[in-house]
């Protein structure tokens, strides 16, 4: 392999995993929520809770440090901002002043 082909393997490998690990933080949150273990409880599992929270906070991370990882070449910065952009969703909260950070997949 020649080192050019290596860096656009590099480069999809790690575009293609932060996707994947997002989709492993909704079944996470599927699991602590709304899972049929879940449903069996009257209370919401405190820990699996935090796990859920920082799954996706790791996810929103791994987002943000793709820009970091440039385009090699192969895409346009535009198409890497809306890319991640596309996979990040921030919903404002006017009346508290903040933003809500929320994942769709």
């Amino acid at each position: 392999m020649t080192r050019t082909s290596t860096i656009a393997y590099e480069f999809t490998y790690r575009y293609a995993m932060v996707p994947l690990e997002l989709a492993s933080a909704c079944r996470k949150v599927h699991s602590a929520l709304t899972g049929p273990k879940a449903r069996q409880q009257n209370e919401i599992e405190e820990k699996g809770l935090h796990e859920v929270w920082d799954a996706l906070e790791k996810s929103w991370k791994d987002f943000d440090n793709l820009r970091m990882l440039g385009t090699s070449g192969n895409v346009h910065e535009e198409d890497v901002d809306r890319y991640i952009h596309g996979w990040q969703v921030c919903y404002p909260l006017v009346s508290c002043g903040f933003c809500f950070d929320l994942f769709l997949s």
